[in-house]
């Protein structure tokens, strides 16, 4: 599985994480974070 974040200006997506998952993952929660990455 791959995580992504939102570039604020551009809009653009940039990959920030893998994790291994196995062959059969079959869930995935998305969030919504209001907070900063600095």
């Amino acid at each position: 599985m791959s995580v992504y974040r939102i570039d604020a200006k551009t809009g653009a997506l940039h990959e920030t994480r893998q994790y291994p998952v196995g062959k059969g993952a079959n869930r995935v929660e998305v969030v919504n974070y209001a907070g900063s990455n600095d």
